[in-house]
């Protein structure tokens, strides 16, 4: 309390404007502060909602384009096929093979054994015919010519499937053994007899022979990898004349996680895929094939490649403020963060100032009558004693000296009493005028009385020139008593005191 009502003496109405205004500086300038913060998150949000869009349409833009390749490819088939069967197209010696295993028949059964007449292999159920190996060469002649704009023209899961199921050309060189076309009985092999696939293309095929555009099937799992997979197929027409419309067969690509991360990957999307979150959803069977990313949280972006399918791109906030893309927008808001915390203090501080100077007479420094009614509710500061003071004869301090030395004289009495009680356990409240009252945690009249005796001395030591004394009277507080009696005996006895002396 001391030094608390030390600090207080010398306050003034300037200096409480001066810390209302600055009050007001501050509480305007994190106004500011939190709408600037508010307004760069919606920058940053809306920064990172381009990206996932830019991403979005040129991930479909490009899966749609290869879906047009594809369409194309399955065109230059059936034209190459017309011309080889019309030009009685000489095939040469191809060395047709027997896996007795798998009972199938096909062309380079081991890898190590080059066919230089065929660039990938065929496999078939019955002993190769010249309208399948002509397809197959066809397929060949198509590959050559391509578009090499195509993101999966090099890519080895591109085959032929023919529409009555009974041979399957695969556009890479590989082992007869590793992909097995024929299905068996209670048992899957190869691509497509996969027990949750099994005769898929075969059945879209016959469902639909009128299909003419790029076609996506539902996502299912790879037989060989047991990874997601994504069929884009077109079919592939017999033009020769008479057979207008019909169908040979599908040709095929298998969209797997690596193309498509591929494709990511030619965007240069890789280089943002620490926060991109990519994955193609399949609408009808509610399905996902996850592309970059980890999980799909957040605004999501979407565009459609076709009715069915559609690219979904979210960002991860907390990965992509840690990436050098958005590293920059986490220092500004860490920046704006920081002041806006640091201003909150400030403003605290100041409030707490506040409230503390809304308790303290400006004049004395002591506490005044809002400290004294909340007095009761503060656990730890319950008095034992209780004294009322009072000024003799004030008036006539004013009116002969002046209010000058009238406030100097209420100053003198402020600084007697701090001197001599507790800090933190005696308290000290100017009541108004010249009445002052001093709650004492001893208990015991002759201390408190030793004590005033004291504090009566040094009131007295005012002036020379200022005749100037005091009046106090004391009430112990006894169980049951409250304050409010407490402060009334003690101010009873106070004015009998005064009144004795007057006499």
């Amino acid at each position: 309390m001391a030094d608390i009502n030390a600090g207080q003496l010398s306050r003034s109405p300037n200096r409480r404007f001066f810390v209302e205004s600055k009050q007001v500086a501050i509480a305007v300038t994190l106004i500011v502060f939190m709408l600037a913060a508010i307004l760069f998150s919606y920058i940053s949000y809306r920064r990172q909602i381009s990206v996932a869009e830019t991403v979005a349409n040129e991930f479909s833009r490009v899966i749609e384009s290869d879906l047009h390749y594809n369409e194309n490819f399955s065109d230059a088939v059936s034209v190459l096929y017309l011309r080889l069967k019309s030009s009685r197209y000489q095939l040469g010696d191809v060395g047709q093979e027997y896996d007795k295993q798998h009972r199938i028949y096909g062309i380079n059964l081991f890898a190590d054994q080059t066919n230089n007449a065929f660039m990938g292999t065929l496999q078939s159920d019955e002993s190769l015919t010249r309208d399948k190996l002509l397809l197959a060469r066809a397929v060949d002649l198509a590959m050559r010519i391509e578009s090499r704009n195509s993101h999966y023209s090099h890519i080895s899961r591109r085959y032929f499937l023919s529409k009555q199921d009974d041979f399957i050309y695969i556009t890479t060189k590989v082992p007869l053994s590793e992909y097995v076309f024929k299905a068996s009985r209670g048992r899957g092999y190869g691509l497509f007899s996969h027990i949750e696939t099994r005769g898929y293309l075969y059945q879209k095929l016959h469902d639909d022979p009128g299909a003419r555009f790029g076609e996506l099937s539902p996502v299912y799992l790879d037989s060989l990898s047991g990874d997601p997979v994504i069929t884009v197929q077109h079919v592939v027409f017999d033009q020769s004349q008479g057979m207008k419309d019909k169908v040979l067969g599908s040709l095929c690509f298998d969209y797997q996680r690596e193309d498509l991360l591929a494709i990511a990957r030619s965007l240069e999307i890789n280089q943002q895929d620490n926060f991109l979150n990519i994955y193609l959803l399949d609408k009808e069977s509610r399905t996902e094939l996850g592309v970059l990313g980890v999980d799909n949280w957040g605004k999501k972006v979407r565009s459609a490649i076709n009715d069915r399918y559609e690219v979904i791109v979210s960002i991860d906030p907390l990965r992509y403020y840690l990436a050098s893309t958005g590293r920059s927008d986490l220092l500004i808001l860490v920046l704006l963060s920081l002041c806006f915390l640091g201003l909150g203090l400030i403003y605290d501080r100041i409030l707490r100032v506040q409230r503390r100077n809304s308790l303290i007479d400006p004049l004395t420094g002591l506490y005044n009558r809002a400290w004294l009614e909340k007095y009761d509710t503060r656990s730890g500061l319950r008095a034992r004693t209780i004294v009322m003071l009072d000024c003799n004869d004030f008036k006539t301090i004013n009116d002969t000296w002046g209010h000058q030395m009238g406030d100097m004289a209420l100053k003198h009495v402020a600084k007697s009493i701090v001197h001599r009680i507790q800090p933190n356990r005696d308290y000290a409240v100017r009541m108004g005028g010249d009445e002052f009252l001093i709650t004492f945690s001893q208990g015991g009249s002759e201390a408190v009385e030793a004590c005033m005796r004291r504090i009566a001395h040094d009131i007295g030591l005012f002036s020379a020139e200022v005749p100037f004394s005091v009046s106090y009277g004391v009430c112990e507080l006894t169980p049951g008593m409250t304050l409010s009696e407490a402060m009334s005996r003690a101010d009873s006895r106070m004015y009998q005191i005064k009144k004795r002396a007057r006499i």
